[in-house]
């Protein structure tokens, strides 16, 4: 992206050529390159997602979450997420200290590991699913996420609780999130129940413009009822 500001910052002072807009033209953007000029589906999908990568960049600066549109059933999946076998106590890998009131299932199947291959394929990277129950009036304080970059976080229960970056707070049902930034959660209403995604070698942006792309090329909503398992 920032290629693209030292080039619109500094504009030819010479008339405007629409010849230089050609696919295969040295100066125009990499992204815009193609090597098929009659491909245009493939100019157009990189130019939207270029101009909506500006768009979200101007309007919230700094980003930590994306609200994504993915049609899955809630309920089958809370479900499944309630089944008691497999939960244990969270216990910190850096400490080691043990939370009896924040549970954590890390071997899932069934409804949970069809999304778990469909982010997968969506976003061409390893995925880690996890289900977490954290009991009500525990916080989960501040802290960074190890061994994940970044993480798909779906909130079971309602989204009242919301998540806390120092900067801002944030309600939300299904997300692609920066746990690289400080964050913590407090459940105050009810007990959270969360099916979390974790994305180990990919961040928050390569993420965030993965799926987008994905929403392109397959003529989907990113932001409402699209993709469907």
């Amino acid at each position: 992206m920032a290629s693209i500001k030292r080039h619109w910052s500094q504009p030819d002072s010479k008339p405007f050529d629409k010849n230089l807009l050609t696919p295969n033209n040295p100066r125009a953007h990499p992204d815009l390159r193609v090597k098929d000029r009659s491909n245009l589906q493939e100019i157009r999908s990189r130019v939207r997602a270029l101009r909506d990568e500006l768009e979200i960049m101007k309007k919230r600066g700094k980003m930590c979450i994306e609200e994504i549109g993915y049609d899955f059933d809630k309920e089958r999946l809370l479900d499944e997420a309630l089944l008691p076998d497999g939960y244990g106590p969270f216990v910190d890998p850096k400490n080691g200290k043990v939370s009896k009131d924040w549970l954590i299932k890390r071997e899932v199947d069934n409804y949970a590991k069809t999304i778990t291959e469909d982010f997968a394929t969506i976003l061409e990277t390893k995925v880690k699913p996890r289900f977490y129950i954290q009991t009500m009036g525990f916080t989960v304080p501040w802290h960074q996420d190890r061994g994940t970059q970044s993480a798909i976080n779906f909130v079971l229960t309602t989204s009242r609780d919301p998540i806390e970056f120092r900067h801002r707070v944030y309600r939300y049902r299904t997300a692609i999130i920066d746990v690289q930034q400080e964050h913590q959660v407090t459940a105050t209403t009810e007990d959270r129940v969360l099916f979390k995604l974790s994305l180990p070698d990919m961040d928050f942006d390569t993420a965030r413009r993965k799926f987008y792309k994905y929403c392109l090329d397959n003529d989907v909503s990113p932001s409402g009822k699209g993709i469907h398992v």
